[in-house]
């Protein structure tokens, strides 16, 4: 027959501590069976007008896992390992939560994990990577290595750009024609997903609502004409920035530049028109080397 030794208990009701343990083991309602000197409690144990709690484990050199809070004390809410791993481990997913429901962290289950500042969530890992909402801050620089991409509050780094080039002289006429049109084109574009050229139509498109920066740098060559010629920025075919500079035809070839910054939105297409502007009967055409530039800035 099992030793059942009473469990000994000295102190007063508001101060107890266990002085003795049987030698052979202890039995809770639940629970199981051990070694001297151990108690494990399983099922369902409750509690009142408990004051502190205070958990050490004790093995060789000494107490190894502490898990207390005193009632008053200065010290916060402690769990503590001298040594080892501490494992959290749950069915699903693990949230860390204020007294009164503010988030700090969540880990989820075969997904993101979200950091919290303020309850405001700042960092959210993905199956990319992570996204960061807001700034980095507290170094003079930030490095990392195999980024293929980079979000910044929607925003991509680095900017998103198209150039493209005449590689042959372009049309020759006296109507209004985009950019390149009749030339043969050569393209440098960083990703196609969000900006992409339409060599058919000649213009380009873009892939999100934004700011957008525009740079043409064109070789014009009108004959022997002198007039203005009318550079056109146009979206969705209709004009929204229009310059005229003067074309002095006695020089040959001139270069003319063009710059706007606009905002444009998803399935927006841009380009730039060239046109005389004498009435519809001089004519004029792009040469080689001509080159427009598309980027968005935020």
């Amino acid at each position: 027959m099992a030793d059942y030794r009473p469990l000994v208990l000295s102190g007063t009701a508001a101060n107890s501590v266990i002085t003795e343990l049987p030698t052979s083991s202890i039995l809770i309602t639940d629970g199981s069976r051990f070694g001297a000197s151990s108690l494990s409690i399983s099922g369902s144990v409750s509690a009142t007008d408990i004051s502190s709690v205070g958990v050490s484990c004790v093995g060789g050199g000494g107490a190894h896992l502490f898990i207390r809070r005193d009632d008053g004390a200065s010290y916060p809410n402690l769990i503590r390992a001298t040594d080892g791993t501490i494992t959290v481990q749950t069915e699903d997913d693990i949230h860390f939560k204020s007294n009164n429901g503010e988030d700090f962290a969540r880990f989820n289950e075969n997904a993101a994990v979200w950091l919290y500042y303020n309850n405001s969530k700042k960092i959210e890992t993905t199956n990319t990577g992570a996204s960061i909402t807001g700034l980095i801050g507290g170094a003079s620089s930030v490095s990392a290595t195999d980024v293929s991409a980079i979000n910044y509050n929607g925003m991509p780094y680095p900017q998103p750009f198209a150039y493209v080039e005449c590689s042959t002289a372009g049309t020759n006429t006296t109507d209004e024609i985009n950019f390149a049109a009749g030339a043969t084109t050569t393209t440098a574009i960083s990703d196609t997903n969000h900006i992409a050229w339409n060599d058919g139509e000649k213009y380009f498109t873009v892939s999100a609502t934004g700011t957008y920066e525009l740079l043409g740098n064109f070789v014009v060559d009108a004959g022997s004409q002198s007039d203005p010629i009318e550079l056109r920025a146009k979206k969705n075919g209709t004009a929204f920035h229009t310059i005229s500079p003067k074309l002095y035809g006695t020089v040959g070839p001139e270069e003319r530049t063009f710059h706007s910054i606009f905002t444009a939105s998803t399935g927006d297409y841009i380009t730039v028109s060239i046109e005389m502007d004498d009435g519809g009967s001089k004519t004029a055409h792009l040469e080689a080397g001509s080159n427009l530039t598309l980027k968005r800035i935020k």
